[in-house]
């Protein structure tokens, strides 16, 4: 849930730039081949909502299709550049798998959970 959507996109627009710099330095890393920025939101009914309602600024801050992350998800090499990538995610296992949404997908998807506390609640059974 992103209760302050300004907040959340000041936050995440300063991370993007600062953390890859930052973990470069202390690891003495010259820079990257692959940077995947993913924003990750919980499959619920109250997230979905406040996608919907502020469609166009998640856009401007993930403008990528989250290639990088499925790549990274299926245990592939990274892809190279800078990427900025949203999911929707359910980690509650349907079928033994854990689902993911794009952020166009996010449009057309049927809520799996109302609230992130029921999330929460599920999977600390």
């Amino acid at each position: 849930m992103f209760p302050d959507i300004q907040e959340t996109a000041g936050s995440w627009n300063a991370t993007r730039v600062y953390l890859p710099a930052e973990f470069a330095k202390r690891t003495g890393v010259r820079g990257w081949a692959s940077i995947t920025n993913l924003m990750v939101g919980a499959w619920s009914a109250e997230l979905i909502e406040q996608v919907r309602r502020h469609m166009a600024t998640f856009r401007a801050l993930c403008p990528d299709v989250p290639d990088g992350f499925i790549s990274w998800w299926h245990g592939e090499a990274p892809l190279r550049g800078t990427r900025s990538e949203f999911v929707l995610l359910d980690p509650i296992p349907r079928r033994g798998t854990i689902s993911i949404a794009t952020l166009d997908e996010a449009l057309d998807k049927t809520p799996r959970h109302a609230r992130y506390g029921d999330i929460m609640r599920k999977l600390d059974r």
